[in-house]
């Protein structure tokens, strides 16, 4: 097995998608859409293109996927997006208790990686 872990991370720790300029302010944070200036779409879709081709499954947390499973399943007809649609996601989480319709999807509790740590 192997895991890889893709994500957008600032160098003080804010891990945070290019999802728009005022993303994730949640308890006061002043940055939110920090990436957004950054993100080349023609440099990085390949590389996002790459990491897609070459991946099995999605792990999210509860915040992350409700945001996520809210957003893709309307940009169907993007490659990029039928992918993300496609891809199997696991949710860790200790208080969401359904999905929804959302194919593909499974919930992981926190009890269940005791033995894996």
């Amino acid at each position: 097995m192997r895991i890889v872990l893709s994500d957008f991370m600032s160098l003080d720790g804010v891990v945070q998608a290019p999802g728009g300029p005022g993303e994730d302010t949640d308890g006061g944070f002043q940055h939110g859409g920090w990436s957004m200036p950054f993100f080349d779409p023609e440099a990085m879709g390949p590389v996002l293109d790459e990491v897609m081709r070459g991946t099995d499954a999605l792990l999210f947390g509860r915040r992350t996927w409700q945001t996520m499973a809210a957003a893709w399943p309307e940009r169907a007809g993007d490659p990029f997006a039928d992918r993300m649609n496609a891809i199997q996601k696991y949710v860790v989480s200790r208080t969401l208790r359904e999905l929804g319709l959302r194919r593909g999807s499974s919930i992981l509790r926190h009890g269940c990686f005791r033995h894996v740590l």
